[in-house]
């Protein structure tokens, strides 16, 4: 549920860009890892800053609507030069999924 949701966020942030899809991966310690793959299943090694920040903003913001939706609390993010590596319009997407 919480890729999916992160997938959803994924397409909000890259309206007219990158259309991938993000995989959370349990490892073997149980913690999980976050990759980046293209719509064809192919993983993306180096995605550029853009992407790797819209992946991590994706994940973070589907944690969020899990929480306030399981604790009935909204608990505030803070993002420290968020949009630094976006351009005009990844820049306009981010602050329409934020509003």
């Amino acid at each position: 549920m919480l890729e999916e949701e992160a997938n959803d966020y994924l397409a909000k942030l890259n309206r007219n860009d990158f259309h991938g899809i993000i995989r959370i991966i349990k490892t073997y310690n149980n913690s999980a890892r976050i990759e980046l793959h293209s719509e064809n299943g192919l993983r993306i090694e180096n995605p550029n800053g853009a992407l790797k920040t819209t992946m991590y903003m994706s994940v973070l913001f589907a944690i969020s609507d899990f929480t306030q939706e399981k604790q009935d609390e909204d608990y505030p993010l803070i993002f420290d030069a968020a949009t630094s590596s976006f351009g005009d319009e990844k820049e306009d997407d981010f602050y329409n999924v934020v509003n």
